[in-house]
């Protein structure tokens, strides 16, 4: 696909998506059954609250060199989404991830190459 400047537009980047409903993240959560949530390198993950009970938020447990976390979005009320910050930049694996608010909401997500 070329644009009017002759240069390659590029495609947009492929979105996934996990929501947290009545305490848990759907899909990733690692209580049974456990579903990853799963994404492609370099794409997009958007957040959704959809628990009308609470505020929460997606914090990876992994750091950067510069003790940054990896990934984290803001904490989100019900019915907000967001895109989550620094999920393209993850290298293909499986990243470990929690609710800042609530310690027993855990999650796996997936990059793929």
């Amino acid at each position: 696909m070329s644009s009017i400047f002759g240069a390659r537009a590029q495609p947009p980047a492929p979105v996934s998506n996990v929501a947290s409903i009545a305490l848990q993240y759907v899909p990733g959560d690692v209580r049974d059954p456990f579903i990853p949530v799963e994404m492609v390198e370099g794409g997009m993950l958007v957040f959704s609250n959809l628990d009308p009970l609470d505020w929460h938020n997606i914090t990876s447990y992994g750091l950067d060199e510069r003790g940054d976390f990896l990934f984290e979005s803001e904490l989100l009320g019900q019915g907000q989404s967001e895109i989550i910050d620094g999920v393209d930049r993850l290298s293909p694996g499986d990243y470990r991830f929690h609710c800042r608010i609530h310690t027993g909401m855990d999650g796996v997500l997936r990059v793929m190459p």
